[in-house]
Protein backbone atom coordinates (compact mmCIF):
# COMPACT_ATOMS: atom_id res chain seq x y z
CA UNK A 1 0.00 0.00 0.00
CA UNK A 2 1.18 3.21 -1.10
CA UNK A 3 2.01 6.32 1.29
CA UNK A 4 -1.04 8.49 1.81
CA UNK A 5 -0.55 12.41 0.94
CA UNK A 6 -1.52 14.65 4.29
CA UNK A 7 -5.43 15.01 2.35
CA UNK A 8 -5.62 11.20 2.11
CA UNK A 9 -4.52 10.85 5.46
CA UNK A 10 -6.93 13.57 6.91
CA UNK A 11 -10.06 12.03 4.93
CA UNK A 12 -9.54 8.12 5.82
CA UNK A 13 -8.38 8.85 9.64
CA UNK A 14 -12.40 10.49 9.33
CA UNK A 15 -14.11 8.16 7.47
CA UNK A 16 -12.94 5.25 10.34
CA UNK A 17 -13.15 7.33 13.55
CA UNK A 18 -16.79 7.91 12.27
CA UNK A 19 -17.76 4.42 11.61
CA UNK A 20 -15.95 3.42 15.18
CA UNK A 21 -18.20 6.12 16.36
CA UNK A 22 -21.04 5.11 14.64
CA UNK A 23 -21.52 8.79 13.42
CA UNK A 24 -23.51 9.19 9.70
CA UNK A 25 -24.40 12.40 9.80
CA UNK A 26 -22.07 15.77 9.32
CA UNK A 27 -22.84 17.76 11.85
CA UNK A 28 -19.57 17.19 13.24
CA UNK A 29 -17.17 17.38 10.41
CA UNK A 30 -16.04 20.50 10.49
CA UNK A 31 -14.29 19.49 14.12
CA UNK A 32 -13.18 15.87 13.23
CA UNK A 33 -11.80 17.62 9.93
CA UNK A 34 -9.79 20.11 11.96
CA UNK A 35 -8.52 17.24 14.58
CA UNK A 36 -7.38 15.06 11.47
CA UNK A 37 -5.18 17.78 9.81
CA UNK A 38 -4.12 18.98 13.00
CA UNK A 39 -2.85 15.16 13.97
CA UNK A 40 -1.52 14.45 10.05
CA UNK A 41 0.69 17.18 10.51
CA UNK A 42 1.61 16.56 14.13
CA UNK A 43 2.57 12.87 12.78
CA UNK A 44 4.79 13.91 9.55
CA UNK A 45 6.58 16.51 11.41
CA UNK A 46 7.17 14.12 14.75
CA UNK A 47 8.26 11.62 12.14
CA UNK A 48 10.29 13.93 9.57
CA UNK A 49 7.60 12.79 6.56
CA UNK A 50 5.91 14.40 3.61
CA UNK A 51 4.01 11.52 3.16
CA UNK A 52 1.71 9.72 5.90
CA UNK A 53 2.21 5.42 6.29
CA UNK A 54 -1.27 4.05 5.69
CA UNK A 55 -1.05 2.43 9.04
CA UNK A 56 -0.91 5.04 11.01
CA UNK A 57 -4.58 5.86 9.90
CA UNK A 58 -5.87 3.52 11.91
CA UNK A 59 -3.57 4.75 15.24
CA UNK A 60 -5.27 7.89 14.61
CA UNK A 61 -8.62 7.21 13.83
CA UNK A 62 -8.19 5.73 17.38
CA UNK A 63 -6.78 9.39 18.91
CA UNK A 64 -10.22 11.03 17.15
CA UNK A 65 -12.73 8.24 18.43
CA UNK A 66 -11.18 8.72 22.29
CA UNK A 67 -11.25 12.12 22.03
CA UNK A 68 -14.97 12.02 20.97
CA UNK A 69 -16.10 9.51 23.50
CA UNK A 70 -14.08 11.82 26.41
CA UNK A 71 -15.95 14.48 25.39
CA UNK A 72 -19.42 13.25 24.88
CA UNK A 73 -18.59 12.13 28.66
CA UNK A 74 -21.41 12.99 31.25
CA UNK A 75 -18.93 13.26 33.66
CA UNK A 76 -16.16 15.14 32.32
CA UNK A 77 -14.67 17.29 34.85
CA UNK A 78 -16.59 16.34 37.80
CA UNK A 79 -14.77 16.35 41.06
CA UNK A 80 -17.62 16.58 43.92
CA UNK A 81 -21.48 15.65 43.92
CA UNK A 82 -23.04 16.53 47.01
CA UNK A 83 -26.81 16.08 48.07
CA UNK A 84 -28.63 16.78 51.18
CA UNK A 85 -26.06 15.32 53.60
CA UNK A 86 -24.50 12.97 51.34
CA UNK A 87 -20.97 13.87 49.60
CA UNK A 88 -18.48 12.03 47.55
CA UNK A 89 -15.84 13.38 45.90
CA UNK A 90 -13.71 11.41 43.69
CA UNK A 91 -9.98 11.36 42.96
CA UNK A 92 -8.42 13.70 40.48
CA UNK A 93 -5.24 13.82 39.06
CA UNK A 94 -3.67 17.78 39.27
CA UNK A 95 -3.86 19.42 35.74
CA UNK A 96 -1.01 18.55 33.57
CA UNK A 97 0.79 21.38 31.08
CA UNK A 98 -0.83 20.97 27.34
CA UNK A 99 -3.64 19.76 26.00
CA UNK A 100 -5.74 16.66 25.88
CA UNK A 101 -4.32 16.30 21.95
CA UNK A 102 -0.59 16.75 22.99
CA UNK A 103 -1.48 14.08 25.64
CA UNK A 104 -3.35 11.85 23.28
CA UNK A 105 -0.17 12.33 21.02
CA UNK A 106 2.16 11.03 23.55
CA UNK A 107 0.76 7.98 23.65
CA UNK A 108 1.19 7.30 20.03
CA UNK A 109 5.09 7.90 20.04
CA UNK A 110 6.39 4.29 20.48
CA UNK A 111 4.59 3.48 17.40
CA UNK A 112 5.64 6.56 15.43
CA UNK A 113 9.42 6.22 16.14
CA UNK A 114 8.65 2.92 13.76
CA UNK A 115 8.13 5.65 10.76
CA UNK A 116 10.59 8.16 12.05
CA UNK A 117 13.14 9.42 9.58
CA UNK A 118 16.57 10.75 10.67
CA UNK A 119 16.79 14.52 9.80
CA UNK A 120 19.98 15.51 8.36
CA UNK A 121 20.79 19.36 8.26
Amino acid sequence: MADLTPQEAAERIITTAKTLLGDVGTEKDAIYQIYADKLVLDVLDYCNREDFPPALVYTCADLLFKREQDSTSDTQGLKKVKMDDTEFEFATATASPGTAADADFATIRNKLNLYRKLRWN
